[in-house]
């Protein structure tokens, strides 16, 4: 699979396959949700392997990957599981995703792949998906629900997993939530 970047304009479309080369950045069919570092050196994303069937695609597995923002050194900095919506905290310091193997959490781990932790638990039945950073990458807003995906609200967890707290306490469903600057 390909990662590649262009300029808003349209003009400098660059390819971010290994430096020199014209083969595929990793070896999966699908990478999506990524996510620039605060720096622009780096970029974070979500890979998936699985299969192709009757027109439409069925993942198996996925994992959070990072490369230079030149292509270069690739590298997979979560265990394969269900992950996605890799997303970089504004200070550089720490990725957030999701990950639904066993439950429907939020994750942080450091862009070299140390640190990996769960920040919210699925013990309750519930999933957490959404997350978007504090500007001071200290907490994340992110959506819940414990049914399904019609009725969710508002939470806000610290980076460590202390200080989950309930926003919202309406019913339906939120689309768009974001931190004032």
């Amino acid at each position: 699979m390909n990662l590649f970047v262009v300029n808003s304009d349209g003009t400098g479309l660059v390819q971010l396959n290994p430096a020199g080369t014209t083969t595929s950045l990793i070896d999966t069919p699908i990478v999506s949700t990524a996510s620039w570092s605060p720096d622009g050196r780096e970029v974070a994303f979500m890979a998936a392997n699985g299969s192709f069937s009757d027109g439409s695609f069925s993942t198996s597995e996925s994992a959070v990957f990072v490369v230079s923002s030149g292509g270069a050194n690739p590298r997979r900095i979560t265990p394969w599981g269900k992950t996605d919506s890799a997303v970089w905290s504004p200070s550089g310091g720490w990725i957030a995703f999701v990950s639904s193997t066993g439950g429907t959490d939020l994750f942080v781990v450091h862009p070299d792949g140390t640190g990996l932790k769960a920040i919210t638990s699925a013990a309750d039945g519930s999933f957490s998906f959404g997350p978007v950073w504090s500007p001071n990458s200290g907490k994340l807003v992110f959506l819940r629900s414990k049914t399904d995906f019609d009725s969710t609200d508002l939470w806000t967890v610290n980076v460590d997993g202390s200080k989950l707290a309930q926003l919202t306490h309406l019913p339906g469903t939120y689309n768009s939530y974001s931190w004032i600057p």
